[in-house]
């Protein structure tokens, strides 16, 4: 019997599923708080890090290998390099707790109408959103209506 339940916990894994979107771009100083800063990472490692930080939201990198992540709450908008091309050569990617609805030709169109669940600090939601002017991507957070208690 033990063998059986053995059995079926390999036929049935348990996976946490990150989904992340890459563009060009570099997050705006002004709008943005860095939560830990890596030297030396590759992309891919860098993206490694942010999955192991259940709070990081977007992870950024440039030619340096300098790996930069934010946490949710910690970032509003990030530059959205239309050419493709920036000095640094810099990259971010979205952290999507929920997946693209559609497949694209462009990876910035996979990020817009997906609302990612979030529950911490009275955020319960972040979405993707562009600029009316494409210049920046802007991270718009849901939040938790407080009870407000008064003495009757």
């Amino acid at each position: 019997m033990s063998s059986q339940t053995f059995l079926i916990l390999f036929l049935f894994p348990i996976t946490i599923l990150s989904v992340f979107v890459s563009v060009r771009g570099s997050p705006v100083n002004s709008t943005s708080y860095v939560s830990k800063t890596f030297l030396n990472l590759t992309w891919k490692s860098c993206i490694t890090r942010c999955v192991i930080v259940a709070d990081c939201i977007l992870v950024h990198s440039n030619s340096l290998n300098r790996c930069y992540l934010y946490a949710v709450g910690d970032i509003i908008q990030v530059r959205n390099d239309r050419d493709g091309y920036s000095i640094m050569n810099e990259t971010v990617a979205f952290r999507m707790r929920n997946s693209p609805y559609k497949c694209s030709n462009r990876s910035s169109d996979m990020l817009f109408g997906v609302i990612n669940l979030y529950n911490k600090d009275n955020i319960t939601s972040y979405e993707i959103t562009m600029s009316p002017t494409n210049e920046y991507y802007e991270i718009k957070y849901g939040r938790s209506k407080l009870l407000e208690i008064s003495n009757v």
